[in-house]
């Protein structure tokens, strides 16, 4: 969980608060996983006041997304689904971030079907929208269904 402070930091989120709360949370969720985590995301969006909600942390390994649904309450609950070839349908939509530089206004959604139980959506503010898209590039977008 360390090596991702950087990006805990980006986002200008407490990394200690983080690892403190999240580190259990993703021990359990990595070692039920057959394969290593490569990718995290911090699913999130800012209120028209300017905080931020954070709705869940996604993870990802090569065949696999995990969510912990909002991981910063007293109940802990996360699942869990294959992704290798089971991107059925993507939808991406943007608001002031062009793909390639994100700004404080930008803000990125992501919606995509698995099967006909499984659908994941994803939000990102300011920065993070950066890192959607490449989580987009790296995970959703080879695992389409063609």
């Amino acid at each position: 969980m360390e090596i991702y402070i950087e990006y805990f930091k980006e986002l200008e989120l407490d990394s200690q608060v983080i690892l403190e709360k999240l580190t259990p949370l993703f021990k359990v969720c990595s070692e039920f996983c057959p394969e290593p985590v490569e990718s995290i995301f911090v699913s999130e969006y800012q209120q028209i006041d300017g905080r931020r909600v954070i709705e869940s942390l996604i993870l990802f390994s090569n065949s696999f997304i995990m969510e912990i649904k909002q991981p910063f309450s007293e109940d802990f609950k996360w699942d869990i689904a294959s992704i290798k070839n089971k991107v059925r349908w993507l939808q991406v939509s943007s608001q002031n971030f062009n793909l390639s530089v994100a700004d404080a206004k930008s803000r990125m959604y992501v919606t995509t079907t698995l099967s006909d139980e499984v659908n994941c959506e994803l939000k990102a503010s300011g920065k993070n929208c950066n890192h959607l898209w490449q989580i987009v590039n790296e995970h959703f977008r080879p695992n389409l269904v063609i």
